[in-house]
């Protein structure tokens, strides 16, 4: 109930919220590093977004898990905002490695396919 709460304070733009945001359990506790990297990012702090995304991006076998490719974008995100662009384009060529055979015309793909060419312009 602490995460739903959590989320609606969120969703409302209450930046106190993410000291409600319960600790994850463990490494494996994927939606609440998902929420609690994301909130990070979506309040401009990138490096500790990095951080927590990284967790995600580092996870074996994680390749089908939706949560865990959108946790992959949102670190690539941080990477670039920190300006570590080879690390960010890394980031970007693994998700859309794994997403190598889906819909093209899904609006997430889209979005990462122009953000990662923004990126590897000079």
């Amino acid at each position: 109930m602490k995460l739903i709460g959590a989320l609606i304070r969120l969703r409302r733009e209450d930046r106190n919220a993410i000291a409600s945001i319960p600790a994850p359990k463990d490494d494996r506790d994927t939606a609440v590093i998902f929420v609690l990297g994301s909130a990070h990012l979506s309040f401009g702090d990138y490096e500790a977004a990095a951080q927590q995304l990284k967790r995600i991006d580092t996870r074996p076998g994680l390749t089908l898990n939706v949560l865990a490719t959108l946790g992959r974008l949102g670190y690539g995100r941080a990477l670039a905002k920190l300006g570590k662009r080879d690390e960010s384009g890394e980031v970007y060529d693994r998700i859309l490695t794994i997403w190598k055979n889906a819909d093209s015309r899904l609006p997430v793909l889209m979005s990462t396919r122009l953000e990662y060419e923004k990126l590897l312009k000079p």
